[in-house]
C-alpha cells in the first residue's frame, strides 16, 4: 500500500534502527554474511588446516551453542578424532580438548557451475509459477514476497554443498554430529554423510526442538539429553522411536557440586530470548514486564539483571531500557556471553518464557518461573517444561508479584523437579559413532 518512495525510507529507518542496536562483534558478524555469496573472494584471505590423515567424526556449526554441544560429545570420547568446522566467525571455540581439531569452511569454497545455477532458477521460476496457479496459500505468499527471497538463497545453497564436498573430499571422514539440522549449514553436512554411508547422527543445542515436527529427519538416530526431550519427540514430534537414543555427553549435566545455597545470593536475573530476531514488537513485551520486575527485584532486595540471549546485545537492551525504564536503567545488570559459574551462585531466582535455561536453572537447584503469557503459539516448550516439573508457571504478568509468596510458601523447598538427565556408556556412544549401534537397542531405550 505504500508508495516506493514510503517504501525506501521505511527500509532506511529499519536497517538504521538494527544497526544501531548491534554491538560491535555482532555489525562484524552481519556485514561477514551479508557478503556470504562472495565466498570465492573470502577463501583467499583464509587457509585450510593441514589434514592429520587420521579418521575424523564432523562436527559442523554455525551458532556457538551448537558448537558447545557439539565439544561435550568430543570431550566424551576422547580417543577418537574429530574436525570441528564453523561457517560463521562467531561459532568459532577458544577452547577444544585435544581430540577435536578446527578449521573455517570459507577456505573450502570453490567457484560454483554457473550452468547448474541458471538451470536450477530457470526450474525455480517454472515451479514458482505452478504453486501460484494451484493453490491460493501460495499466491498470497507470493504477492507479500515472501517467494522472492528464493532466488537469492539458491546459489548460497549451492556453495555450501560444494563447500563442504570438498571438506569430504579433503579428509577422511567418517561420521558426522549435527547439532542444528534445521540449519542449511550443519545440515547440508549430515544429509551428505548419509548419502555417502556414514554414520549420521543429529543432536539439538537446546532443551527442545519444535522443529523436528515439521522438518525431515535425515539423521540415523537423534541424540536426545533427558526424558522430557525423548517424550517431546515422540509424542509432540511423532519421531519414530527407534530413532532416539537417550545419550547426553556426560558435561550436559550440572555438577551437584556447583549446587548452592540461594537464601544469600543476590541477583534475580531473567533470560532474555531473541524476540526482535523472531520479528516480534519486543518493546511492547518489555513495556508490561519491565515495572513488575524493577518492583519485584526492590521488595526482594535483589539486583534485576538481565543475561542476554547470545542473538540479542548489550548495546541494543541498554537502549531499550532507557526507552521504557529510565529511573530504573543504571540499576539493572546487562550479562553478555556463556553463563559463569560465578553467575548460576548469584542467582537467588530466576524468570525466563521458555529458553533453555529453565532446565539448567532446575538443574541447580535455582527456582525459575516461566512467564507464559509471552510464550509462543506453536512449540509448546512451556507447556512440556511443565509437563515434567521443570519451573513454575506465571500465566500473567500480574502473578510476578506473588513470587515472594510462592518462595515462601515452599520454606526453602524446590518449586521444581530435578531433571532426570540421560547417559550412555561409553561403548555405546562408540557403537553410535562407528554406525554399529543395534536398532532394538534404540528401541528399548
Amino acid at each position: 500500500m505504500e508508495s516506493r518512495f514510503q517504501s525506501a525510507i521505511h527500509r532506511v529507518e529499519h536497517y538504521h534502527h538494527a544497526f544501531s542496536n548491534l554491538d560491535a562483534p555482532q555489525l562484524a558478524q552481519v556485514l561477514e554474511d551479508k557478503i556470504g555469496a562472495l565466498q570465492s573472494i573470502r577463501r583467499l584471505f583464509t587457509c585450510r588446516s593441514h589434514t592429520s590423515g587420521q579418521p575424523v567424526i564432523l562436527l559442523p556449526s554455525a551458532y556457538i551453542n551448537v558448537s558447545r554441544a557439539a565439544r561435550s560429545y568430543a570431550e566424551s570420547l576422547p580417543d577418537h578424532r574429530f574436525l570441528f568446522v564453523h561457517t560463521r566467525s562467531s561459532a568459532n571455540l577458544t577452547s577444544l580438548p585435544p581430540n577435536v581439531r578446527s578449521t573455517s569452511l570459507a577456505p573450502y569454497f570453490v567457484p560454483s557451475d554457473k550452468k547448474e545455477t541458471a538451470f536450477l532458477l530457470e526450474s525455480w521460476n517454472s515451479l514458482r509459477r505452478k504453486l501460484i496457479d494451484c493453490a491460493e496459500e501460495f499466491n498470497a505468499a507470493d504477492a507479500m514476497g515472501a517467494l522472492e527471497r528464493v532466488p537469492a538463497l539458491m546459489p548460497w545453497g549451492i556453495a555450501l554443498r560444494d563447500a563442504w564436498s570438498q571438506v569430504f573430499e579433503s579428509e577422511d571422514v567418517i561420521g558426522c554430529l549435527s547439532g542444528d539440522d534445521s540449519n542449511p549449514p550443519s545440515s547440508i553436512p549430515l544429509i551428505m554423510a548419509k548419502q555417502r554411508g556414514f554414520p549420521a547422527l543429529a543432536c539439538h543445542h537446546g532443551a527442545l526442538d519444535y522443529a523436528m515436527a515439521i522438518k525431515v529427519n535425515h539423521a540415523d538416530f537423534y541424540l536426545v539429553k533427558t526424558e522430557m526431550e525423548r517424550d517431546y519427540l515422540r509424542r509432540t514430534c511423532h519421531l519414530a522411536a527407534e530413532k532416539i537414543v537417550l545419550a547426553g555427553p556426560a558435561s550436559s549435566k550440572p555438577s551437584p557440586s556447583r549446587c548452592v545455597a540461594r537464601h544469600s545470593a543476590p541477583w534475580l536475573v531473567f533470560f532474555t530470548e531473541p524476540y526482535a530476531s523472531y520479528g516480534w514488537r519486543s518493546d511492547d513485551l518489555y513495556r508490561d514486564l519491565l515495572p513488575p520486575l524493577c518492583s519485584l527485584a526492590q521488595a526482594c532486595g535483589l539486583r534485576l539483571v538481565f543475561k542476554l540471549h547470545p542473538f540479542d546485545s548489550v548495546k541494543g537492551h541498554r537502549r531499550m531500557l532507557r526507552r521504557l525504564v529510565p529511573k530504573h536503567e543504571h540499576s539493572i545488570e546487562v550479562v553478555a556471553g556463556r553463563p559463569s559459574d560465578e553467575l548460576w551462585k548469584s542467582i537467588r531466582f530466576a524468570l525466563t518464557v521458555q529458553s533453555s535455561t529453565a532446565l539448567e536453572c532446575a538443574s541447580r537447584g535455582i527456582p525459575i518461573f516461566l512467564c507464559a503469557w509471552m510464550r509462543d503459539p506453536y512449540s509448546g516448550y512451556v507447556q512440556q517444561y511443565a509437563r515434567f516439573g521443570v519451573g513454575h508457571v506465571l500465566e500473567s504478568v500480574e502473578q510476578i508479584e506473588q513470587i515472594p509468596e510462592l518462595l515462601e510458601s515452599h520454606n526453602g523447598k524446590p518449586l521444581q523437579k530435578q531433571p532426570a538427565y540421560g547417559a550412555i556408556n561409553s561403548r555405546e556412544l562408540v557403537d553410535l559413532f562407528s554406525g554399529t549401534y543395534s536398532l532394538p537397542v534404540a528401541s528399548n531405550a
